[in-house]
């Protein structure tokens, strides 16, 4: 039954690899967010500010 161990420590490999995928892709995408989030404030502070001078 060598065979069917193998295949088990493949698939095992192969759900790990996915679980990190999965984890690093989550990761990244919440980072883009957050970078995101902050972009729109530093926008929405330099237009306020902005504003401010102009009236």
């Amino acid at each position: 039954m060598p065979a069917i161990k193998k295949l088990a420590d493949a698939r095992d490999v192969i759900l790990h690899e996915l679980i990190l995928h999965e984890l690093i892709g989550h990761l990244s995408c919440a980072v883009v967010t957050v970078k995101s989030v902050q972009a729109n404030n530093v926008n929405n502070v330099c237009s306020k500010s902005e504003k401010a001078h102009l009236h």
